[in-house]
């Protein structure tokens, strides 16, 4: 009887423990891609001047994508910020403005060729698709006007920080379908914030 109750019991922790290893191993995923980026400013007399590129993405899967029909998009934001001084660095940068673009990246079967269309309503379109992935991660000299940089006093800060982020989203459902795009969170990827030297303002 006694070796029956301790067969019992073994056979119990038995199943535990691989019930334990089954939950682990359905709970290990594989790593996801991690999305970087760098930025580049040139300050010219009326405007500054933004070129970021950024990597990471998973090209294979963007153009398995874009081959079946779906739509991809990538934005660049930008924050303007001014650098506190002297006892009020404590408090951190104040915010001025921040700028959001981005671009839209489809297969166009009748012309059979990568399309991009940029929130601006400009379309660029092409046969390679390392060409349209290089063009679609990248944001060419980007230029904000200083005026445009006026925070809520009309004034225009001496001297500003920015911070650059790219934010990619493998599928793009049409507002009909934008319900689904909760259930896709994860496929959303998000590079962190870099943040640029002080920046003096032409007067």
């Amino acid at each position: 009887m006694l070796w029956r109750l301790f067969s019992r019991i073994d056979s119990r922790r038995s199943l535990r423990s691989l019930l334990l290893v089954v939950a682990i191993a359905g709970l290990s995923q594989p790593v996801p891609a991690q999305l970087t980026h760098n930025a580049v400013y040139r300050p010219e007399r009326t405007f500054l001047e933004i070129t970021v590129q950024a990597a990471g993405a998973d090209l294979a899967v963007l153009q398995q994508n874009l081959d079946a029909g779906l739509t991809a998009r990538v934005e660049f934001a930008i924050r303007v910020l001014e650098p506190r001084v002297g006892v009020w660095r404590v408090f951190g940068d104040r915010g001025i403005r921040e700028y959001v673009t981005g671009s839209e990246a489809r297969w166009d079967l009748f012309t059979q060729r990568y399309v991009i269309r940029s929130d601006d309503g400009t379309r660029f379109s092409f046969a390679s698709v390392d060409e349209m992935t290089r063009f679609l991660f990248s944001l060419q000299q980007y230029r904000i006007p200083w005026i445009g940089m006026t925070d809520r006093r009309g004034t225009v800060a001496e001297h500003v920080v920015l911070e650059t982020q790219v934010r990619y989203s493998p599928v793009v459902f049409v507002p009909a379908l934008a319900i689904l795009a909760f259930f896709r969170v994860e496929e959303r990827l998000v590079s962190p914030w870099v943040r640029s030297p002080v920046i003096e303002v032409p007067r």
